[in-house]
């Protein structure tokens, strides 16, 4: 998922296990707020071995950095029985959502017509009808009730 305006995040499936990995460039804990421009302490540090590889693609570097675009990781190493995340990180004080997970991955915690309404509203900066995101009983996708995207 890219919005286009600085914020992205992917989820990684391979053999040793699964990578969800997100960026927040507003976020408190982006690089760009910080002195030294680096991700943030904890988030990354106990990636396991067999995943960290993903961190490093290209895809997911920012060049100017020298490091991954990263406010928010999260992972489930195959054989595992838990989601895993960086156990030190010190979220910065003040925010509801420091690192920018309640924002860039609240279509994926949830599916509510409201939530989704919200989310391609802020995307489209116009009102958008509730009976647009609502599920019909004939069995039509939601991607198929989408409006149409309009250039800007």
């Amino acid at each position: 998922m890219d919005n286009c305006s600085g914020d992205d995040f992917s989820v990684l499936f391979t053999p040793a296990g699964v990578l969800v990995r997100g960026f927040d460039h507003e976020s408190e804990m982006s690089p760009y707020g910080t002195d030294d421009e680096q991700v943030w302490p904890g988030v990354i540090d106990e990636v396991p071995a067999a995943l960290r590889p993903l961190l490093d693609d290209a895809a997911f570097v920012d060049e100017g950095l020298g490091a991954p675009r990263v406010t928010v990781c999260l992972w489930w190493e195959t054989g595992g029985s838990a989601w895993r995340a960086g156990s030190d990180i010190f979220f910065p004080s003040g925010s509801p959502d420091p690192d920018g997970s309640g924002h860039l991955f609240r279509l994926l915690t949830d599916r509510s017509p409201e939530a989704v309404q919200a989310h391609f509203e802020e995307d489209y900066g116009r009102p958008v009808p509730l009976e647009r995101w609502r599920v019909l009983d004939g069995g039509q996708a939601l991607v198929e009730a989408l409006p149409p995207r309009r250039p800007a």
